[in-house]
């Protein structure tokens, strides 16, 4: 009988931890959301300044008023705060995102003439989502709670240069 009561006593405890770690997990991507997106495009471009280029998003869509608020957007290994418009129903995301300039290094055929140069940095490990080339996660909020949303299938625009 006491064995009994100590199973058990586990068997809750157990259930417990798991169910409270279930309800902390950041990052769960939703099924069921209150809009439905009807278009989505990303387009790279170059700038007419040396080392200015990035990728333009753009997520339109319509939507129900349930008072949700797009908080950003997690694309290319990003992420950006977005400022979407609401207009009659419908809504527009778009977001610029700007590739870092890199450094300059030195290369030679010399090991000492490459001094001063920085070591490449690692790939970024904190971004929560293994997202492919065409594919983004919204982070929004419906009455204070969060919610994502993976964006598949985002179509590529041709790029655009700006001389």
């Amino acid at each position: 009988m006491k064995k009994m009561k100590k199973i058990s006593l586990l068997i809750f405890l157990f259930s417990t931890i798991a169910l409270t770690q279930c309800s902390q997990q950041k990052g769960v991507v939703q099924k069921n959301i209150p809009f439905t997106i009807t278009e989505k495009t990303y387009q790279m471009w170059v700038g007419g300044k040396e080392g200015s280029s990035g990728t333009f998003l753009r997520i339109k869509g319509d939507i129900k008023p349930y008072g949700v608020q797009f908080m950003s957007v997690f694309f290319h290994q990003k992420e950006q705060k977005v400022n979407a418009t609401f207009q009659d129903g419908t809504f527009t995301i778009e977001s610029n995102f700007f590739n870092k300039e890199k450094d300059d290094m030195n290369m030679t055929g010399n090991p000492s003439g490459e001094y001063g140069n920085k070591v490449p940095a690692a790939k970024d490990t904190d971004f929560p989502f293994d997202l492919k080339n065409n594919e983004a996660v919204l982070y929004y909020h419906v009455n204070g709670k969060e919610y994502y949303y993976k964006v598949t299938d985002i179509k590529k625009l041709e790029n655009k240069i700006f001389e």
